[in-house]
């Protein structure tokens, strides 16, 4: 008799205790809504990344929400309906991840869109631009000054960041390959160009002098990553 007793005594103990543990009941039905509510938040802020494409306001707030409204049910579940201080900065943390994560993405997205580079000569800019886009950073400025042996400035066409210059003609290029070996002579730097519609007979010319001039856009992309290298 006095050990069934003990017995009983020492269920209801137990059973105290794991009432006031919080993290389990009689049943354990607490645990089970636990689970669930756990779960449902997860769920809740994977519906918030599909927002990645809204406002920042709107992704930052819908993670806060959930997140907070996660915390709350978690307490809720064991007869504490209150709003704490945890479920506030629960739900503050996660906003601000939130947005942070998706200011960063922005910026990371700007820095890696190529740059476009404008000029008055329309054979500057666009080579400029498929160079960048070919070889991202590689382009320094278009239609700049460099000083000269003399200490005086000449205009190049485009410069790359390795020093690489490029000098561009239109028509018939005329002058391009004195052009080309005076600019390397009194900057002293590698130095190419970009005709389009230089004659062959031109072209092979410079070609015999060692000088490079490229025909095409895509040659002139070639034609730049070759001289770096």
């Amino acid at each position: 008799m006095g050990s069934t007793k003990y017995e009983k005594m020492v269920e209801y103990l137990d059973w105290a205790n794991c009432q006031k543990d919080a993290l389990c009941s009689k049943n354990g039905t607490g645990n089970a809504w636990k689970l669930l509510i756990f779960g449902g938040g997860l769920l809740g802020q994977a519906g918030c990344g599909l927002l990645d494409a809204a406002t920042w306001g709107v992704t930052a707030g819908c993670h806060a929400v959930v997140a907070g409204a996660t915390s709350w049910g978690m307490h809720a579940v064991d007869g504490d309906l209150s709003v704490n201080a945890e479920d506030a900065l629960t739900a503050a943390a996660a906003g601000l991840l939130s947005g942070m994560g998706k200011l960063q993405a922005a910026r990371n997205a700007e820095r890696a869109r190529p740059a476009v580079f404008t000029s008055p000569d329309p054979l500057v800019g666009g080579p400029a631009t498929s160079i960048e886009a070919e070889v991202p950073g590689s382009v320094a400025s278009v239609n700049s000054g460099l000083l000269m042996s003399n200490g005086l400035t000449r205009e190049v066409d485009i410069v790359l960041t390795n020093g690489v210059v490029v000098q561009v003609k239109s028509g018939a290029a005329r002058g391009l390959t004195g052009q080309i070996l005076d600019t390397a002579l009194t900057t002293g730097r590698t130095v190419v160009g970009y005709a389009p519609d230089i004659p062959l007979a031109a072209w092979t010319s410079a070609a015999n002098q060692g000088v490079a001039i490229a025909r095409t856009a895509s040659s002139s992309d070639q034609c730049t990553i070759d001289a770096a290298a």
